[in-house]
């Protein structure tokens, strides 16, 4: 005589963990569309970000002893770089100097050196400056973004942009 409980415990197991599963699947298949959204997002308010600093730019060239501020930088959570002579540079500033906005990579050990410019590249927004001062990274803090502003300005023939 065979022994019928142990033949509906494996198929109830079997059903668990098929549910378990397709359940997993479910929850991945949100987060992953729920982060994509996010990113376009990010890329929107970086872009117009950007498009801010084209202006403060542009007044530059009118005025060099204008004063350049931009306050309440967008997107939090990412960061603001130069890339001058002499740098890798994102694709939108190979031969120029530029400010790009986009999300830090971190770098391990040296190991792919180019990661950040690859970033700006794909999901950045820059502006190609002429003659800018390099700068350190300048994070856009989660705790607090809405405090984080910019000055831009000319010193000499130099375009010098710093945190504030």
């Amino acid at each position: 005589m065979k022994n019928k409980k142990g033949i509906l415990l494996a198929s109830e197991t079997l059903k668990i963990v098929l549910a378990v599963i397709g359940i997993a699947l479910l929850v991945f298949l949100l987060f992953a569309l729920y982060n994509a959204n996010s990113k376009d997002q990010k890329l929107v308010e970086a872009k117009a970000t950007s498009d801010k600093i084209t202006d403060i730019l542009n007044e530059l060239k009118l005025n060099s002893s204008y004063v350049g501020k931009l306050y309440q930088i967008t997107p939090i959570g990412w960061s603001v770089f130069s890339f001058v002579q002499g740098d890798l540079k994102p694709n939108q500033c190979i031969g120029k100097d530029c400010i790009c906005i986009c999300d830090s990579v971190y770098e391990f050990f040296g190991i792919a050196k180019d990661r950040q410019e690859k970033e700006c590249s794909e999901n950045g927004a820059c502006v190609v400056v002429g003659d800018l001062k390099k700068f350190d990274e300048i994070s856009i803090e989660k705790n607090g973004g809405a405090f984080i502003s910019l000055e831009i300005k000319k010193d000499g023939k130099w375009v010098e942009v710093s945190k504030i």
